[in-house]
């Protein structure tokens, strides 16, 4: 690491974000009104998509096994209020055995960097996919370590749509706090406030497509499935007709609800009145990325990360209530 680049508000509140992808927990945490003095990871495309949006946080394209803790307690100026990862899938979805050492390596890294940092709050997070089944072992086995390095820990799904945002994902957060503290750790009440679909990206309904659908899928939508068709109803008109599709990806029922979870594959959903696929622009409303936000130029790459990373405003919700039930008290 190269010595901090930047002096800015000494008063406060400090947070490391581990793993940052494109930034969607950076945004969150700055809505929160929290500063944000280092963000690593390891994708070249990630970091210079930080870089380019948030030119006063310390950027780092780095590899976890290279982050040092007293590296970040020097750029946090000695105190880590908040140490944040965001768990990358293919370090908690594989279960095979060539994978386990892979994953094994990796948590125990990031459980080194909370030893040597010693935030008052670790907060990690992942899809609540991998927070079930043969995925929970994992998980427990994370959270064991975190209590043996000395932190009060509680795990909690938060169902995205119950917090403002426009889609269903739920998504697994582990909070950590300091046993020395003696707060436990605690996470926002859902206002269950719904924006729909129609709510999100209503206004962006006649935008042009920024990639071609195959010829065969919008043939299938054009016959078959019609604005506003459910799943139920895709797998009916699809065992019926005996179309040899994946039902899921031609459902077009969420247009005055919530979207359905956005995940992140390189297959697009298809726009719920419209007989094209949603734009990278609308997948940045329904995941509450500002409309500015400056991406790279390769649709793919844009796609895959706005829908793998959490939604800022999930972010805010959680960096908000650590804030004032828990550091506001320190």
């Amino acid at each position: 690491m190269q010595k901090d680049k930047s002096e800015t508000n000494c008063n406060k509140h400090q947070v490391a974000v581990l793993c940052s992808r494109i930034g969607g927990t950076v945004i969150g945490y700055k809505n929160a009104d929290i500063e944000v003095r280092v963000a690593i990871d390891q994708n070249d495309l990630s970091t210079y998509v930080i870089s380019k949006n948030h030119s006063d946080v310390n950027v780092f394209w780095q590899s976890i096994e290279k982050t040092k803790g007293n590296d970040l307690r020097y750029i946090c100026r000695e105190e880590v209020d908040i140490l944040d990862v965001s768990i990358p899938t293919c370090y908690i979805n594989n279960t095979k055995f060539k994978n386990l050492k892979e994953q094994s390596k990796f948590m125990l890294e990031i459980i080194r960097i909370v030893y040597e940092t010693q935030p008052k709050i670790a907060v990690f997070h992942f899809d609540n996919r991998y927070n079930q089944g043969k995925h929970r072992f994992l998980v427990n086995e994370w959270m064991a370590l975190m209590k043996q390095v000395g932190y009060d820990i509680h795990i909690e799904t938060m169902k995205s749509s119950l917090y403002g945002i426009p889609n269903e994902k739920k998504w697994a957060f582990i909070i950590g706090v300091r046993k020395d503290i003696g707060i436990k750790p605690v996470f926002p009440e859902a206002p269950d406030e719904n924006l729909s679909t129609k709510g999100a990206i209503g206004d962006l309904v006649d935008d042009n497509p920024d990639v071609v659908v195959s010829k065969t899928r919008l043939a299938y939508v054009k016959k078959y499935f019609y604005p506003g068709i459910t799943l139920a109803e895709v797998k009916k008109i699809t065992s019926d007709m005996d179309i040899p599709i994946h039902p899921t990806l031609y459902r077009r029922d969420k247009w005055n609800e919530p979207f359905f979870a956005l995940n992140g594959t390189t297959t697009r959903p298809f726009h719920p009145i419209k007989e094209r696929l949603l734009t990278v622009k609308e997948a940045m409303r329904l995941q509450t990325f500002p409309d500015d936000y400056v991406l790279t130029d390769n649709h793919s790459f844009n796609w895959i990360e706005i829908c793998s990373s959490v939604p800022p405003n999930l972010i805010k919700s959680v960096a908000e209530t650590l804030k004032s039930d828990i550091l506001e008290y320190l």
